[in-house]
This record gives C-alpha cells, sequence and structure tokens, in this order.
C-alpha cells in the first residue's frame, strides 16, 4: 500500500472508507466509482425530499396554528418586549396539554404575526433525521473527496450534478 498522496492523482488502489475497502481490480475500481456516483445523486434526492417535506411541513403547521387560533383566540398572554419582539406564555387546552412553548410564540410586536413556528414532534424529528442523514452522505462524500482521487472526485460531482438536474426543481434552499 502507497502512502497517502495530496495532490490529484489517478490512482487506482486507494483505499475508499476503510482499510479492506481498496478496489484492488478493475472491476472494483469501477463499481466504487459507480457507487460514488450514485451517492452524490442520493444526495441531491435527499435535498428534494427535504424540499418537498419543508413545504408540506409548513402546512401543516399553518393549519395547526389556524385551527388552534380559531378554536381558542386567546391562545398567549402578552409578554415583555425584546428588540421589537414580543414574547408570549404558553398556554394549554382544555384537556390541560400546553399548545405552544414560549419560545414557538415568540411574535411581531409591529403586526403580531407569527415568527416561529409551533414545535410539533412528529414534524421536526423527522426534519432532525433527514438532515441527519443528508450530513452523513455528505461526511461520506467529503472522506472520498479527501482521498484526492481524481476519478473518485470526478464521479461524485457528477453524480450531484446529474442529481440536480434530476432533483434539483423539487429542492428547497435547504442544501
Amino acid at each position: 500500500m502507497t502512502s497517502m498522496k495530496m495532490y490529484f492523482h489517478g490512482s487506482r488502489t486507494d483505499l475508499l472508507w476503510f482499510k479492506s475497502w481498496a478496489p484492488l481490480s478493475p472491476g472494483a475500481f469501477a463499481g466504487a466509482c459507480i457507487g460514488l456516483f450514485i451517492i452524490g445523486l442520493l444526495d441531491r434526492f435527499i435535498c428534494a425530499v427535504r424540499g418537498v417535506a419543508e413545504v408540506r411541513w409548513r402546512r401543516a403547521t399553518q393549519d395547526v396554528y389556524d385551527q388552534q387560533s380559531v378554536t381558542s383566540p386567546s391562545l398567549s398572554l402578552p409578554g415583555p418586549k425584546c428588540d421589537g419582539v414580543q414574547s408570549t406564555t404558553s398556554s394549554t387546552n382544555p384537556n390541560g396539554s400546553v399548545l405552544f412553548s414560549p419560545l414557538a410564540t415568540l411574535r411581531s410586536a409591529s403586526t403580531g404575526n407569527r415568527l416561529v413556528p409551533p414545535f410539533i414532534w412528529r414534524i421536526d424529528v423527522m426534519r432532525g433525521l433527514l438532515k441527519a442523514f443528508q450530513f452523513a452522505i455528505h461526511y461520506v462524500l467529503m472522506l472520498a473527496v479527501m482521498t484526492f482521487n481524481a476519478y473518485f472526485f470526478l464521479c461524485i460531482i457528477l453524480g450531484e450534478g446529474v442529481g440536480e438536474v434530476m432533483f434539483g426543481r423539487f429542492a428547497s434552499d435547504h442544501h
């Protein structure tokens, strides 16, 4: 095994993530390149999934807020103003569960509009899981690029580019 090269090169024996993952044959190297291309596609697909999900979550959050504000117009009590933002305290519904946290009910002092959407477990946990998965993909790709293998680099760039062509219109501004 050769030492790691700190410049772009075309060696076909670089380790990929694990010591045992050294593509030693031309077929194994091609498979590694195809796998990196697919992971690049997957990265853009997950970005698109998050974009579509964010739109749906925003609608669901707004629906929950609209429904609660119609059924209970005095959901929160005004709190102190700080930098033009008025905070409110949490309130409870008739069965005693908390509807909003103090942070989630921040409102603009001038317009009264909501600045922060309410915390909803099923939405916010899923958002966190998708982001964690996306970060894992980013770091896996970063480690592959850090081998300085020009073929790996090009396959990742091509995968990201083709993935953007395929899924970019669905993605939001979350990368």
